[in-house]
């Protein structure tokens, strides 16, 4: 067995943190770039389409990158692409050639990487982290990510407007190679093993969604997963801002403050689950068959919020239970699905809850506008009870706990 030490966790932390805190202010600053220089909502809502595309034509694609390769390499090399990326877009602002469509490529192209390299780093912590302390190490890796968005809404429009996109940049482009370093400096990583790692690529693809299907577990988990990313569509920017402006009758900044309370409680839930470790790993399928209730509780109460003060003490209350159904799920992922399909599991879950989340967000603003907001958002909260049901109805999702080894390997064909 593979000597487990605290060094390449640190590491591949540092990888997330740098590389998490890059792609999101560079996000960000294009949002900010984009509206600035048009004054169109809808075209700043290009981003959003941007960075939800790559997932759906390419997630099975790159699974089968992560589980084919040695992870080190994919690591360092999606965080120096990256910053080659933000180098091509600094060259064409020097140069005279910057446009819409350029900031649009950019965040697509970041976005294409960031589906490789997000599956490559959650599939490498059960190897550097033993089964024990999963757990705890999901926990840190959410608990850094919220930080991340916290500090990234916060300041990060503010930061773009005052340095200006172009410095701006050039930090970014710092960090993911700040990121590069630190997956480098994580040490020899074990490639995946067996023989699912060494067939044609195109088989690679074809195993993944097989694997899928045979693996009870894995399979409801992004069942699941797929269903709640439907009504998920309800919580984008536009609904909520028009939730705010129109049903709330209040200002925009409002509405900045039930995103900032939504990423505090989820801060407050990540810690929460690092305290409750032994607890999640008893319970991890019910804390996301009770996540799902609490999500239909929880939205029914937005859709009857009277006042802005109400909507954002309901935004803060979806933090800690949202927060610990990641960290359980994931955990239960890494230590059910075999490590050569870690991988293409994770892509593919990304794959069909990006698909999921982009459709249900153009079907709810289009109900908006002939149902009314209220009536929207409690729709929202019938799926999500839906779903809650569909979750308390599955054996398998009720029995599971974090097992000591991956339960179902790739040799078993699954459950």
């Amino acid at each position: 067995m593979q000597t487990r030490r605290a060094g390449p966790f640190l590491f591949l932390w540092l990888t997330q943190l740098f590389a998490t805190l890059a792609n999101e202010l560079t996000t960000i600053s294009i949002v900010v770039l984009v509206f600035g220089t048009t004054g169109s909502a809808l075209q700043a809502t290009g981003v959003l389409v941007a960075r939800n595309l790559p997932p759906l034509l390419f997630g099975p694609f790159v699974g089968s990158v992560v589980d084919r390769w040695p992870r080190r390499p994919v690591l360092v090399a999606a965080n120096l692409l990256r910053a080659a990326l933000l180098g091509l877009f600094l060259y064409a602002a020097v140069t005279g050639g910057r446009s819409l469509w350029a900031g649009y490529l950019l965040v697509f192209g970041l976005t294409v990487v960031e589906i490789l390299h997000k599956p490559a780093l959650l599939a490498t912590l059960p190897v550097v982290v033993p089964t024990e302390r999963l757990v705890w190490a999901n926990s840190v890796f959410f608990t850094t990510t919220q930080v991340v968005f916290t500090i990234g809404y916060t300041a990060g429009g503010l930061t773009s407007t005052v340095i200006g996109p172009q410095l701006l940049a050039t930090i970014n482009l710092g960090l993911f190679l700040l990121a590069a370093g630190s997956a480098y400096l994580a040490g020899p990583i074990a490639s995946p093993t067996g023989p699912v790692a060494s067939v044609h690529f195109w088989r690679n693809v074809a195993d993944g969604f097989a694997y899928l299907r045979k693996h009870r577990l894995a399979r409801t988990l992004i069942t699941v997963e797929f269903l709640e990313s439907w009504p998920h569509g309800v919580w984008t920017s536009a609904l909520m801002l028009s939730f705010t402006v129109e049903a709330l009758g209040a200002d925009v900044d409002a509405w900045g403050y039930q995103s900032g309370a939504f990423f505090a409680g989820q801060l407050f839930g990540a810690l929460l689950a690092l305290s409750a470790t032994r607890w999640l790993g008893r319970r991890p399928g019910w804390v996301i068959i009770a996540n799902g209730f609490v999500m239909s509780v929880l939205t029914f109460a937005y859709a009857a919020s009277p006042s802005v003060l109400i909507a954002i003490l309901v935004s803060m209350a979806f933090g800690p239970p949202f927060a610990l159904r990641d960290v359980a799920q994931d955990s239960l992922l890494q230590t059910s699905v075999a490590s050569g399909m870690l991988g293409r599991v994770y892509a593919l879950r990304e794959m069909f809850a990006r698909l999921a989340f982009l459709v249900g967000g153009l079907l709810f603003a289009q109900m908006a506008d002939r149902l009314g907001l209220r009536e929207t958002y409690g729709l929202a909260a019938l799926l999500y009870g839906l779903t809650a049901l569909y979750t308390l109805w599955s054996a398998v999702l009720r029995r599971s706990r974090l097992e000591a080894t991956p339960a179902y390997e790739a040799s078993s064909g699954g459950c």
